[in-house]
């Protein structure tokens, strides 16, 4: 999944991979650029790829939840679609990734989670590339 010199982030600090052990399937990523981690063996759910701080979304949305949820025109599309219908007015699949934002804002205002975070950077990524069109076009 990651390749020599990537940043990703680890407990909220960025860091580099520097050495991969293909034998590894648990660990196999070595990270170097933090005090505390340097040179700690890490694996594909300890790490969020960061190749730029706008692409943190786009890993989400395009690999770990893409896996777990599926192309995410086809899921806004079903979202806006059950909320339209439930609450009688035309919901937008942007406008589920602008509401879903709101709700992470509102978990995060409760509670501080890195998950909440980068959560928002996945509906910002979708909110950028989901077509502008009501869910009942």
């Amino acid at each position: 999944m990651y390749k020599v010199g990537d940043i990703v982030r680890y407990q909220g600090v960025e860091f580099t991979i520097v050495e991969i052990d293909e034998t590894d399937k648990t660990f196999p990523y070595r990270i170097e650029g933090g005090e505390n981690y340097a040179g700690l063996w890490v694996g594909d759910k300890d790490v969020t790829r960061l190749t730029r701080p706008d692409t943190v979304g786009a890993n989400l949305v395009h690999g770990e939840r893409y896996e777990s949820y599926g192309d995410p025109d086809v899921s806004f599309s079903r979202i806006s679609k059950l909320w339209s219908a439930h609450l009688g007015v035309d919901i937008s699949k942007r406008d589920v990734a602008l509401m879903m934002i709101l709700l992470k804002v509102s978990r995060e205002k409760s509670a501080h989670k890195e998950d909440n975070l980068d959560d928002i950077e996945g509906y910002v990524h979708c909110a950028r590339i989901l077509k502008e069109e009501n869910a009942v076009s």
